[in-house]
């Protein structure tokens, strides 16, 4: 039997059928001991309680304070003190005590004292074999020694390292509180999860609220436990596991334009888990500064978008000599995630045009002249074929300082419907396919671009766009209103031809037109503005007849097994009536424009927002022919019947017209295109060409100073094939070839798939990708390389002719695993020169990051180099050099 000591507290009994089975010599053992001793022929015959190593509720005495169950277990063995009320715990030792859990190497508990100790063992090498492992709920600890009161819930540990969140301290050694706070003697803070860490924020005295913060003493900031004279008499770090406010510390620097400066500092508002932002600001010695805004926000399957807002006060040069401008840039993205029948969405992308160039540190940005922005609201109408769209547009040059604000654009649109189809919704006839549409488009247009007012160079001049111009340029805008109805139909004719005529009416209504009066005297035209609602309409019929060849030609003998060809054909007519007639239409005038009585027609609506019927009868055939030439061979990888298709040429098309109403050059110009890939699809190839018909006469050549070339000439309305000079003259042309190289791209190009085994979807993907390769990524390979060759030919007559051709490059390079290099550039063979080049490096140093942007030569001369910690807790941890080209 078990001592009575143990029987008297409880503990279970093990059944008489089982002792009897024992020696006394055993029977008299503790019961842990004897349990340890037990064959599994035996034990299997025990209650659970007693297997499973568990030790109940106040074995001890009812005045212990341990309130659960101790569950209990340990590789080597375990052994029972009844004497001193222990429990000894020997090879990978566990303990599982409520929320407390404790592994370790060897473990004590004592119920006299009701603590739990853990130590760890040197092995024969002499290394730290099982440390002991604490873990309280959501906190753990690794240390070297702990021990932990039950009762109290406080605990005493030597060489603890913990994390909490992306933050990890190491300390010497740790008292614990019943609130789980830590008092760090000797703390090492860092976010290094090395066991020794690159870096690390040493202090004497730490305490660490869980989930809140850490509060130091003095403390120094340390690199591979080289101390730095970087510190401070304090300090707080955020150790949240979710965000919080807090301030963003500024960097520092000198600009040679605006003297030292102090930059993005200011302070983080965590307001909620759906919305942030953070203000900071900069200022600098000679008098500049400036303030930013950032915020990001979301609704959960609602929408999100991120806003930022920045304004600079800028400053520079000497006193007497001094420069002042006020620049601003603000950038709004909106994205809904809603299915629903209305949707909001924004793009906002708009500033003053000397901001990119004297704060914004990107080439592409500093050389992208276009910026524009859209708001909008649009919406659908349930079961029916109407929806509407609300929105304000900007464009913006700021090259040329022009600015076009659209406030608003109304329209509202009608799906195109099918009269006669019926509910079926089905039907080959004509009239079941016949459709019409109809949209209605409302705009109010304000620019700063001045109709009818000049600049020195002939332009329309360029107004400000400011706060106080604002007035003025909307009192002038731009507004009116457009109908378009579209009605179509399509039938086959003879089997093989689609023919498909088009009825297409439109109507503007304004509230103001322009009246010319004569002012011969003086070789011009009086224009004046008339108010009243004014509407104009036109129409126009065409029609088109489509047909597709097919030519196969087939091989008996060898790899390639038949070449296709398809040939698309497309003949069209259109007729666009003259409502130019002053007779018919009040839409045009018929002014004197000299004393020598020259008569020019002008449109009552010449430069209104959506324009005024159009001048002049047209009578236009047109013919284009499109071409496609593939061939299949058999695949390599199969001996059969598989073979794989490779396109020759994608698509040769010619094109051209003549006009039965005009009464002079009614042939167009021919315009030629080409498209291909070869290699395997590696390498694309675009050619286009345009063919001018008529001959050209020449007047004069003369040469300016420079020796450059100035041709007078006339376009003469004879065919040059009529005339034995060739069908036309090559007046443009343009070639470009591109390819992208990589290591993944060499490969897939020796790699077949049967056509075969391919679904039709696959087989759309694949031809997808080959198509579009810059839009996929493959980040397994070690480098990327993408070229682009790009030649333009112009010639007109007589006249010299004009060549530009430039090379691009761009790609990046992994020297290693932690070293990444990317680049883009180009050079122009006929200037001589490099275009916009840049480099970037970045270094992965496992917590801290390198990065360095250079453009080494051009308008754009500048770089940035950073080295900062990786962890978002310590962002203001980092080393910032930049310099800009207006520093050079």
């Amino acid at each position: 039997m078990p001592p009575d000591s143990l029987l008297s507290k409880g503990v279970p009994e093990i059944p008489d059928s089982i002792l009897a089975m024992l020696p006394d010599s055993l029977a008299a053992l503790p019961m842990d001991s004897l349990l340890s001793m037990l064959p599994d022929s035996i034990l299997n015959q025990l209650p659970d309680s007693l297997r499973q190593g568990q030790v109940p509720v106040n074995p001890y005495g009812s005045n212990n304070s341990i309130t659960s169950t101790i569950k209990y277990s340990a590789k080597d063995s375990i052994i029972t003190d009844v004497v001193h009320q222990k429990v000894y715990l020997y090879g990978d030792a566990k303990i599982d005590y409520g929320t407390i859990k404790l592994e370790a190497e060897q473990i004590v508990i004592d119920y006299v004292d009701r603590t739990l100790t853990a130590d760890y063992v040197l092995d024969s090498a002499g290394r730290k074999k099982g440390l002991p492992v604490f873990a309280d709920g959501d906190e753990a600890y690794t240390t070297n020694h702990i021990k932990y009161n039950f009762d109290t819930k406080k605990a005493y540990i030597r060489g603890i390292i913990t994390q909490q969140g992306e933050a990890i301290m190491h300390g010497d050694t740790v008292k614990k509180n019943e609130r789980d706070e830590l008092f760090v003697k000797r703390a090492r803070y860092t976010t290094c999860n090395l066991t020794d860490p690159h870096f690390h924020i040493e202090a004497s005295k730490l305490k660490l609220i869980p989930n809140n913060k850490m509060v130091a003493g003095p403390f120094r900031l340390y690199f591979n436990d080289v101390p730095t004279p970087l510190g401070l008499p304090f300090g707080m770090f955020p150790v949240p596991k979710k965000r919080a406010s807090g301030v963003v510390f500024p960097t520092y620097g000198e600009q040679k334009n605006r003297g030292f400066f102090l930059k993005d500092g200011g302070y983080f508002f965590a307001i909620s888990d759906y919305i942030n932002m953070q203000l900071t600001g900069e200022i600098y010695s000679k008098g500049g500064y400036g303030a930013q805004l950032a915020s990001n926000y979301i609704k959960r399957y609602k929408y999100n978008g991120n806003l930022s807002f920045s304004y600079n006060k800028f400053r520079s040069g000497e006193e007497q000599d001094s420069i002042s401008s006020n620049d601003f840039w603000v950038r709004w993205s909106h994205s809904p995630q809603s299915r629903g029948t209305g949707r909001f969405q924004a793009s906002v992308n708009a500033g003053t045009s000397s901001y990119n160039s004297r704060y914004v540190l990107d080439v592409q940005r500093n050389i992208t002249a276009q910026f524009t922005s859209n708001v909008s609201y649009s919406k659908s109408f349930s079961n029916t074929p109407f929806n509407m769209a609300l929105s304000m547009r900007h464009s913006q040059n700021i090259s040329t300082n022009q600015v076009d604000l659209t406030l608003p654009d109304f329209s509202l649109n009608m799906n195109r419907i099918y009269p006669f189809r019926g509910k079926s919704g089905a039907g080959d006839t004509w009239y079941k396919k016949l459709n019409v549409g109809w949209t209605f488009n409302l705009s109010n247009r304000v620019s700063n671009r001045l109709r009818g007012v000049s600049d020195s160079d002939g332009n329309d001049s360029i107004a400000p766009f400011n706060f106080e111009t604002f007035p003025t340029l909307l009192e002038n805008a731009q507004n009116g209103a457009k109908h378009s109805i579209p009605i179509s139909t399509s039938l086959r004719l003879f089997k093989y031809f689609t023919l498909s005529p088009n009825i297409s009416y439109n109507e503007v209504w304004y509230l103001e037109k322009l009246n010319y009066t004569d002012w011969t005297e003086n070789d011009g035209v009086v224009v004046d503005t008339i108010q009243g609602f004014n509407r104009a309409n036109w129409y126009s019929l065409s029609a088109s007849l489509n047909s597709r060849l097919y030519g196969t030609f087939n091989f008996s003998r060898g790899n390639i097994k038949a070449i296709r060809h398809v040939l698309t054909t497309n003949l069209s007519f259109s007729y666009n009536p003259d409502f130019s007639d002053p007779e018919k239409f009040d839409y045009y005038q018929e002014v004197v424009t000299n004393v020598s009585g020259t008569k020019l027609r002008r449109s009552r609506y010449q430069g209104f927002l959506s324009g005024g019927p159009p001048a002049g009868e047209s009578q236009t055939l047109g013919l284009s022919l499109g071409n496609t030439l593939e061939m299949k061979v058999a695949s390599k990888s199969d001996t059969t019947t598989a073979t794989k298709k490779v396109m020759l040429i994608e698509n040769f098309g010619l094109s051209t017209g003549y006009n039965f109403a005009a009464d002079s050059f009614n042939v167009s110009n021919l315009n030629l295109t080409m498209r291909t890939r070869i290699f395997n699809n590696k390498i694309n190839i675009n050619m286009t060409g345009v063919i001018d018909p008529y001959l050209y006469l020449l007047d004069t050549i003369t040469y300016n100073e420079a020796g450059v070339e100035s041709v007078r000439q006339s376009r003469v309305n004879t065919l040059r094939i009529n005339s034995g000079a060739g069908l036309g003259q090559f007046s443009s042309a343009g070639l470009n070839i591109s390819t992208n190289l990589n290591p993944q791209a060499l490969k897939s190009a020796k790699t077949e798939i049967p056509d075969k085994d391919m679904s039709p979807e696959e087989q759309a993907q694949r031809e997808f990708i080959a198509a579009n390769p810059n839009m996929f990524v493959d980040f397994n390979v070690p480098w990327n390389l993408r070229l682009n060759y790009t030649l333009r030919y112009s010639k007109t007559g007589f006249a010299q002719p004009t060549v530009a051709q430039s090379v691009t490059f761009n790609g990046d390079v992994s020297l290693t695993e932690k070293w990444k290099i990317g680049f883009q550039s180009g050079y122009d063979l006929e200037k001589k020169g490099f275009t916009n080049t840049s480099i970037d490096i970045y270094r992965d140093l496992h917590c801290w990051e390198m990065s360095f942007y250079w453009v080494p030569f051009g308008n754009l001369q500048s770089y940035q180099f950073t080295i900062r910690a990786k962890s978002s807790i310590l962002q203001d941890l980092k080393l910032n050099r930049r310099r800009n080209w207006n520093d050079f």
